[in-house]
């Protein structure tokens, strides 16, 4: 397997410490996201059929919260 590999340089080791926290952040935004990946698609397949297909479904989700909220201000 190859992973292209990246040469980082820090200043000092609070640099290194707070690169590390961001890292862990994004792993654990990434897994929490992957674990509604199933509930996601089964709101497309349920609400946003057919202008979902072959789109990402965390964008066509957004986009729908997105036009509802549209049309919630345009009801008041």
């Amino acid at each position: 397997m190859n992973i292209p590999s990246e040469k980082i340089i820090f200043d000092d080791c609070y640099e290194v410490v707070e690169w590390i926290n961001k890292q862990i952040r994004q792993a654990e935004a990434n897994v929490n996201t992957s674990l509604r990946l199933t509930e996601a698609h089964e709101y497309v397949q349920k609400y946003c059929f057919p202008e979902g297909w072959n789109k990402n479904v965390w964008h066509t989700i957004l986009d729908d919260a997105i036009r509802m909220r549209k049309e919630k201000e345009n009801d008041k």
